[in-house]
């Protein structure tokens, strides 16, 4: 059994680790940890853009309330304005 564990990093950052395994007695070559870490490069960016877009839906979503709520508010208050000029005429 063999077990490769390969860091998802983006810079100088880590995001995780990437394992690769399987039921044989194995030891890779340094040609394929080197394909390894590449495919782990390109799964971290991947992992990534995929947060980042998380990060992006979940402030656009409170976003979006806020400003329901900041034109309900205005809505309301300026009907309140209206009707009390109405009741002062």
């Amino acid at each position: 059994m063999f077990l490769s564990l390969v860091p998802l990093s983006i810079g100088e950052r880590r995001i995780g680790v990437l394992g690769f395994g399987g039921r044989n007695v194995y030891e890779p070559v340094p040609a394929e940890l080197s394909f390894l870490e590449r495919v782990a490069s390109e799964f971290a960016v991947a992992v990534d853009s995929f947060l980042m877009q998380q990060t992006i839906v979940r402030e656009a979503t409170g976003l979006r309330v806020l400003f329901d709520i900041t034109k309900r508010s205005c809505f309301e208050a300026s009907e309140r304005t209206c009707f009390q000029r109405y009741r002062n005429n």
